[in-house]
């Protein structure tokens, strides 16, 4: 006598008039090769190379959202109606329309629901049936095969074979993304996610998706597939061919206890893909990587500049749904499991005797949903297990409040490559904590990166010295930049961190604003340059000064005559606004500073109200970045700075002129009422000797909505100018 659960269930059948219907649309909705659709022969395009777009994808969740309920779609397991197209999973598609669309005349079908049905006619002669066969998922069979009625359906393989993909495309193409997902996830939902995937990866909707369903024939899955093992499968040579994976996590985190995604994420950590975590939340794609992506640059803030790409990361990691970064923490690929249990144990085989285990693929998930964890202040013993048991290098953004709680709970940097730290402000004694950070810091012998913001925070000289000590000798250290505005730092704070800095062979890159550190002066100044002087990789300097009213010209001299020995120089960004004390022998020493790195080709300064800096200084600095053989590029900010006039302006063109290599020049004298015809004609004049200047920027303008001044630039001085530059 059979149980409840095992009565026998009706057969399950499909109106072959909606059927033609449905497929009929899809030519003209979907865009579908009708010419692939009606061809009898077996296709020749390698399944690995069978990608989808994600256009493609779209318009497949359009389809399903305006079809689904017409056609009566059910649900192959429960025989249920779907009713919102919203939960239509690729269960469901596969079974109502990739099913019908891709089966070849005469071939079977697989599910234990279904039995053959009578045949039913079809518009154009054809019948249809349901059959059941084989170990897989549905099939379906479309059309009538050529000679007499064989009485087994065995009879009836033969002919076209064809998967989603080459109904879309009739060549071959190879997948820039593998995307590993659960079949269980809403269609809707995982296109969703590849939207925010193509979006924050500035892919406009042209990125090659590979899509085991879409890719392979779901009518000869198994011959597909073969029988040599997981590495000679279509999924290992799509994922070979990939430039980077994206792991679709459903809402239930299935995917990380399905068998095939386990071992898609081995070799996705074997092979160091590039690997990006997407899901979906209420109809919002959210993204998770380990590092920023592309689209992560050029973000402005609410206070206006840009954003550095780690701090977007760090906004995004924080915004990733809390249950996906938990199921990504406790990740046992080892135990996940496949419909089919010849497949589950061939796959631990192939994986323990070949691939190494499962450990590192774990440890990278685990990794990604502790570091994310940290981004959303949610340091927890177990996150902090798996970032001190990780055997790769993993970056760190998150608050300051996070490191201060991760320490406490004995968060070590030892594979720490990228730390980004924000907030400070808000953590009450911050001093004490940039001393502990920097003592733990001294055994991260692979941090490549560190931005800090310490703006408004109480960390003091000692702080600073701590922090420098644990960036010296770091031979992976590449890039430092610290966002001090308001600090407390003062000379002997920056002494020891630039001594630290300077000690770093490999040091390429330096930003540091120090806008109102009102503490630091000449002798900090001073000690700025000598210590970036000794980097002897350092290429790029960007260092805003701004409002640091107690840096004079002794501070000036002092700091570009130590950075000037820097050897592989290449960029400076100087920012001195509002530092009303720098005069003529200041600016002077710097530009011939400057002019002696045999490698420095872009200068960007901004003295926008100096109002000490008058006619020698801006000449002298003219003459002396003169003398840089491969400068390329000026960006003078001289707004507001009165006592600049015809002999400064003139004098700076004269020097400039000499510049070799000089292509491009911007300068801002906006509010300089002592320039007039004479030294904009000087000016043309000057610059018009340069062999290579191929770009002028000028602004000249004094008028304002709050001021009557007005140029004294006329006819004549543009005409002269015009001529020079002639």
């Amino acid at each position: 006598r059979k149980s409840r659960n095992n009565r026998e269930r009706p057969a399950m059948r499909l109106e072959a008039s909606k059927v033609q219907e449905q497929l009929d649309e899809a030519v003209q909705i979907l865009g579908l090769e009708l010419d692939n659709l009606l061809r009898r022969e077996r296709s020749n395009i390698r399944t690995e190379m069978r990608a989808i777009s994600l256009t493609d994808l779209r318009r497949l969740a359009d389809f399903i959202k305006e079809k689904c309920q017409v056609y009566g779609w059910i649900d192959p397991r429960s025989k249920a109606k779907v009713d919102d197209p919203e939960k239509v999973n690729l269960y469901q598609l596969v079974f109502n329309f990739i099913g019908p669309v891709t089966a070849p005349i005469g071939h079977e079908v697989v599910d234990d629901s279904v039995q053959i049905g009578p045949d039913e006619e079809v518009p154009g002669g054809e019948a249809l049936w349901l059959e059941h066969k084989g170990r897989r998922r549905l099939r379906y069979v479309r059309g009538v095969p050529p000679g007499p009625k064989a009485n087994t359906p065995d009879k009836y393989v033969r002919t076209f074979s064809g998967s989603f993909a080459e109904l879309l495309w009739n060549e071959e193409r190879a997948a820039e993304w593998f995307v590993s997902h659960f079949w269980g996830e809403p269609v809707v939902d995982f296109v969703t996610c590849l939207n925010a995937h193509d979006y924050r990866y500035n892919l406009d909707g042209g990125g090659l998706y590979w899509v085991c369903a879409h890719a392979n024939s779901q009518t000869h899955i198994g011959e597909e597939l073969g029988t040599q093992g997981p590495l000679c499968s279509p999924f290992y040579r799509a994922l070979d061919l990939a430039h980077g994976a994206v792991l679709i996590v459903d809402s239930a985190s299935e995917v990380t206890r399905r068998m095939w995604c386990g071992f898609e994420n081995v070799i996705i950590a074997r092979e160091r893909k590039e690997f990006v975590m997407a899901t979906a939340q209420e109809g919002t794609g959210h993204t998770l990587t380990s590092t920023p992506a592309p689209a992560d640059g050029g973000r402005r803030s609410i206070f206006g500049g840009h954003m550095a790409p780690e701090e977007v990361c760090l906004i995004r990691s924080s915004e990733f749904p809390r249950d996906g970064l938990m199921a990504a923490l406790d990740t046992h690929l080892e135990l996940a499991r496949a419909s089919n249990k010849d497949d589950e144990q061939m796959i631990i085989d192939t994986v323990r005797t070949e691939l190494g285990g499962f450990d590192r693929a774990n440890s990278k998930l685990r990794v990604l949903g502790a570091t994310a964890l940290f981004a959303t202040e949610t340091v927890t013993a177990e996150s902090v297990q798996v970032l001190n048991r990780s055997t790769e290098p993993f970056e760190l953004n998150g608050t300051w409040e996070s490191a201060a709680a991760g320490l406490k709970l004995g968060l070590e940097f030892q594979n720490c490559d990228g730390l980004l730290l924000v907030s400070g402000q808000q953590v009450p004694d911050a001093e004490s904590l940039a001393r502990d950070l920097g003592r733990e810091l001294l055994s991260a012998q692979h941090l490549r990166k560190v931005h800090f913001a310490l703006g408004r925070s109480n960390v003091q000289d000692a702080g600073f010295q701590a922090l420098g000590a644990a960036f010296s000798n770091k031979s992976a250290l590449t890039s430092v930049t610290l966002d001090c505005r308001f600090c407390e730092l003062g000379d002997a704070g920056m002494a020891g961190l630039v001594q630290g800095l300077g000690q770093a062979p490999n040091l390429a890159s330096v930003h540091l604003n120090l806008r109102f550190c009102e503490k630091i002066g000449d002798a900090g100044m001073t000690s700025l340059g000598q210590g970036l002087g000794q980097a002897p990789c350092l290429a790029s300097v960007h260092l805003d000064l701004s409002k640091c009213e107690n840096i004079g010209d002794a501070g000036v001299k002092g700091f570009g005559q130590g950075l000037g020995q820097a050897p592989s120089l290449a960029s400076v960004h100087l920012e001195f606004f509002g530092c009303g004390h720098l005069g003529a022998d200041a600016l002077t020493i710097l530009g011939q500073a400057l002019g002696q790195a045999p490698n420095l080709a872009s200068v960007h300064l901004n003295l926008k109200m100096c109002s000490d800096l008058g006619h020698e200084g801006v000449q002298g600095l003219g003459q002396g970045l003169a003398q840089a053989p491969s400068l390329a590029s000026v960006h003078l900010i001289a707004e507001g700075c009165e006592n600049i006039g015809d002999a400064g302006v003139k004098g700076f063109g004269q020097g400039l002129g000499q510049a070799p290599s000089l292509s491009s020049v911007y300068l801002d004298f906006r509010k300089c009422e002592n320039i007039g015809d004479d030294g904009v004609k000087g000016l043309g004049q000057g610059l018009g000797q340069a062999p290579s200047l191929a770009s002028v920027h000028l602004d000249f303008t004094c008028f304002t909505p709050y001021s009557d001044a007005r140029s004294s630039v006329g006819d004549d001085g543009v005409a002269g100018l015009g001529q020079g530059l002639g």
